[in-house]
């Protein structure tokens, strides 16, 4: 089969595969590497904080069962990172509700084993296009935190990330933000 122009025309950069089963992880290794990227794979949850303090990754295949815990103990983490990789959750005993939780914390897209290429690729394409929803979070700051205050909160992270994923040069974080440099400017002189 042909590349997928979507999921493997731009590279994935640096992959990483966390999931238990060691075959899985080989054949998403192979499948990626075809779309350009770089693949570490973990079996644990201990390997995993390992890898990332190491290198934060650009996308993270994430099992939710491992023997260590599930995906959940490790999401915060990965949220955590600067730039925040995208994570596509994969699974065959996950139910409903954690897959529910995953997404409410983060996680773009969701893959029930057993899966195919056109699944993969589908779960890549949807976790890179797909913006996650930031309602369910705002709401939860009713009664809690001044709008003010979330507004600065968003502009902050929004600032923070778009530096992260550009390593600091502004002309690129003002295009992800689809600000002017002048604006970009003005949000850091208020940051500070």
């Amino acid at each position: 089969m042909e590349k997928a122009s979507n999921a493997s025309g731009v590279g994935l950069g640096n992959t990483l595969v966390v999931d238990d089963c060691t075959q899985l992880g080989q054949e998403l290794r192979a499948l990626l590497v075809e779309f350009g990227a770089a693949v570490r794979i973990c079996e644990t949850l201990w390997q995993a904080r390992l890898a990332i303090r190491e290198q934060v990754p650009d996308l993270v295949m994430l099992d939710f069962s491992l023997p260590d815990g599930t995906a959940l103990d490790l999401i915060d983490e990965l949220n955590a990172l600067r730039p925040q990789p995208l994570v596509v959750g994969i699974s065959g005993t996950a139910r409903p509700e954690e897959a529910f939780q995953l997404a409410q914390r983060g996680v773009r897209a969701f893959v029930s084993k057993p899966f195919d290429r056109r699944a993969i690729e589908q779960a890549i394409d949807t976790a890179r296009c797909a913006p996650s929803d930031i309602t369910p979070h705002v709401r939860s700051l009713v009664g809690h935190q001044p709008v003010k205050r979330v507004e600065e909160l968003v502009r902050r992270s929004m600032l923070e990330e778009a530096l992260a994923r550009s390593s600091g040069n502004r002309r690129s974080a003002a295009r992800l933000l689809h600000v002017s440099r002048q604006v970009l400017q003005h949000m850091l002189r208020r940051a500070n």
